[in-house]
């Protein structure tokens, strides 16, 4: 497996546990991203991952959701520019991580 997979499929299962966020609260994940891309914008400038991400975050949830599990080329890009940073603790993100590398250490 190339390191390209490897990373797609890192930031994959870490939306895997922001798609659980989503659905337990999703006003707070979405003010969290939207709040991001604010600040993102402020920084960088009007990146078009951005006007994206702000056309997908007005989509009901489950359109998110859909968005953020979807191993189409358009959604493994949008993950790329994942504006959900701070979404998952310090803890669950390296939990993850960690779980991540313990499962692919051999490949």
């Amino acid at each position: 497996m190339n390191k390209q997979t490897l990373i797609e499929q890192r930031i994959y299962r870490l939306h895997q546990r922001v798609i659980e966020k989503l659905q337990a609260d999703p006003e707070q994940v979405v003010g969290i991203a939207r709040a991001n891309l604010q600040r993102y914008r402020a920084n960088n400038g009007n990146w078009q991952a951005y006007t994206d991400w702000e056309q997908k975050l007005s989509l009901p949830v489950t359109d998110i959701i859909n968005i953020l599990d979807s191993h189409e080329e358009s959604a493994v890009l949008a993950r790329s520019n994942s504006p959900f940073a701070g979404c998952l603790s310090a803890h669950e993100r390296w939990e993850i991580l960690r779980e991540f590398k313990n499962t692919h250490e051999t490949l």
